[in-house]
């Protein structure tokens, strides 16, 4: 999953979602049995754990100063 983003005065209308979802089955559709796997930051990782992301790595300032890398892979 990469750059998948949503304009913020959109948010909490459901389009994230409705992406997300549609990206997941795209993905295991094409490629059945797939890890799928993204990388985020401390603004965004609690949206992918809502559909069954969880965090696999950390690392503090990884984008930049007070931008942390949450990897995260679906279970």
């Amino acid at each position: 999953m990469t750059w998948g983003m949503v304009d913020n005065k959109h948010h909490k209308e459901g389009f994230g979602k409705v992406l997300l979802l549609h990206r997941i089955e795209q993905a295991k559709e094409i490629y059945p049995g797939i890890k799928i796997a993204l990388g985020t930051t401390q603004h965004t990782y609690q949206f992918f754990e809502k559909y069954g992301f969880k965090t696999v790595a950390y690392e503090k300032d990884h984008w930049g100063k007070d931008l942390d890398l949450y990897q995260m892979e679906l279970v």
